[in-house]
């Protein structure tokens, strides 16, 4: 995971304020009705999330129900 702020005022080119690339996370659960001895599942919450965020630029994040948006947040935030 690579997250990086860049300040965009010291060039000429604009460089993002917000750069992220290739983030991923992963979560052992066990499943329901399985057996102490079973190993969890692994469940890949965020796989591969990368995009740039420029000055004056917004970023919107829409999925559905349990796609990963909440968790990569929290990546986000540290």
């Amino acid at each position: 995971m690579m997250i990086k702020n860049l300040d965009s005022a010291k060039s000429n080119n604009p460089a993002p304020l917000l750069q992220v690339k290739d983030i991923h996370t992963t979560f052992n659960i066990k499943q329901k009705g399985t057996y102490f001895w079973q190993k969890p599942v692994t469940l890949k919450a965020v796989n591969g999330v990368s995009f740039e965020l420029f000055a004056g630029e917004t970023l919107g994040v829409v999925g559905e129900s349990g796609c990963g948006k909440s968790t990569l947040l929290v990546l986000l935030s540290g």
